[in-house]
């Protein structure tokens, strides 16, 4: 008499049967990622940043932890970019001013004081923190709106914080390194300010049509229509917010 042995998964315990495939939800688990949900794994970190894309090895239910440490982020590095900005600006103005009224010491002491005073409460830092959360905000909705219309995976905001917000961290970095760039040339801060804008903005954008299953004949549409609505809604703000900043320093 013959026998048989059943076989099994060796990492979820099912039954095998011979000639099926078997997709195994345990080994993707175990695949690198630390989908435990209950702790922070620098290593995930440290490969996001070498690797932007690789958020989509990410599972949103249990590790959108990392789209939002990606979106924190970004936000606190283009708000200390702000401040450095906001600092040499004022070191900048206050300069002028030395130069121009350098003959009279007591009233040129008083303008002085008087650009640093109004210069420090200028909320160019917190515009700039604002303006970076609307950015966040009305991209990913701008992309998810126009994945529900015109991309076949109809995702949910755990997957699109986790797979957009993810790549968002490199961002972060960049904008560090530009503020700390700041205080020795503005101009070149600036410049890798912009870079890093323009291409987290199109990765951003291309990771989208993956995400979302957006098809060859509609990506025309989808990107016209996602940046549009971003590119109408962060001018209008950034227009906003640069003329509170000027208004608080001139009055």
């Amino acid at each position: 008499m013959e026998l048989s042995l059943m076989a099994f998964c060796t990492q979820c315990g099912v039954a095998l049967t011979e000639g099926d495939i078997h997709t195994c939800a345990q080994a993707k688990d175990n695949s690198g990622f630390n989908t435990s949900g209950s702790a922070v794994d620098p290593g995930i970190l440290l490969h996001l940043l070498k690797k932007p894309d690789a958020g989509l090895s990410l599972v949103p239910d249990k590790e959108y932890v990392y789209g939002l440490i990606g979106m924190g982020g970004s936000l606190l590095g283009f708000f200390l970019w702000g401040l450095a900005l906001k600092r040499n600006m004022i070191n900048s103005i206050v300069g002028k001013v030395s130069s121009v009224t350098g003959d009279m010491d007591f009233f040129g002491g008083l303008v002085k004081e008087g650009m640093k005073g109004a210069g420090s409460k200028a909320p160019i830092a917190t515009n700039m923190l604002i303006l970076g959360l609307i950015s966040l905000v009305v991209l990913f909705g701008s992309l998810w709106l126009a994945g529900r219309w015109k991309g076949t995976d109809k995702l949910g905001w755990k997957e699109t914080v986790t797979y957009l917000g993810s790549m968002q961290l490199a961002s972060g970095v960049v904008f560090i390194v530009a503020a700390i760039a700041a205080f020795v040339s503005v101009s070149f801060s600036l410049l890798l300010v912009a870079i890093c804008l323009l291409i987290t903005l199109i990765l951003t954008c291309l990771m989208a049509l993956d995400v979302y299953g957006v098809g060859r004949e509609h990506r025309l549409a989808f990107v016209i229509a996602s940046m549009t609505v971003y590119a109408v809604i962060v001018l209008t703000a950034s227009g906003v917010l640069l003329r509170d900043a000027v208004a608080s320093i001139l009055f």
